[in-house]
């Protein structure tokens, strides 16, 4: 859309300008769409001609517009697979790939500024025979909903990962062990 002059335009508000402290006198707006999807909008305000903005910019605005989507939607893709490389498909809990990671900068910062952090391993005993006696579907089953028992447990600040096969490892910073067995006692209760 061009408005080339906003004083002869209706749904201008004004008082936008009032509260910036700014003059707009023209408007070029472009969508910014991926298939069916808006995902913004392109605005230029105050062209520097006289005339303000015509179909030549809107016509250079549409091709950035263009541009910038495809960009958005690489950007998307490329956080999804981050996500996809370091999150267990089953349990959808963090892999142990990532566990190395975020633990060396846990070390790091719990000797940089000098707090405790606390790590637990959980083991699931005798539980092959799920796998034996309901199959492996049954079994994958349950380990997504412990995973998700172990996450809903979890502070925002704490971090859970399958550690491999049935085993969980829970990570949780700035807790040192006096406050790990009280939690515990509670999860318990």
């Amino acid at each position: 859309m061009i408005v080339p002059d906003v004083s002869k335009d209706t749904r201008f508000f004004a008082k936008v300008d009032e509260q910036t402290k700014t003059e707009t006198r023209s408007i070029v707006a472009i969508p910014v769409r991926f298939r069916d999807h808006c995902l913004g909008v392109i605005e230029l305000v105050n062209c520097v001609g006289p005339d303000g903005f015509d179909s030549r910019d809107m016509a250079l605005l549409e091709a950035l517009a263009d541009f910038a989507a495809i960009a958005i939607e690489n950007a998307r893709h490329v956080e999804r697979i981050h996500e996809l490389t370091i999150t267990d498909d089953c349990t959808n809990l963090y892999n142990a790939r990532h566990l190395h990671s975020v633990l060396d900068k846990e070390i790091y910062r719990s000797q940089r500024y000098g707090y405790e952090f606390s790590v637990i391993f959980v083991d699931l005993d005798h539980f092959k025979r799920i796998n034996d006696t309901y199959g492996h579907l049954v079994g994958s089953k349950l380990l997504g909903e412990i995973g998700q028992v172990l996450k809903s447990h979890c502070r925002l600040i704490d971090f859970a990962f399958r550690y491999g096969g049935d085993e969980f490892v829970i990570l949780l910073p700035r807790l040192p062990r006096k406050a790990r067995a009280s939690r515990r006692a509670a999860c318990t209760s």
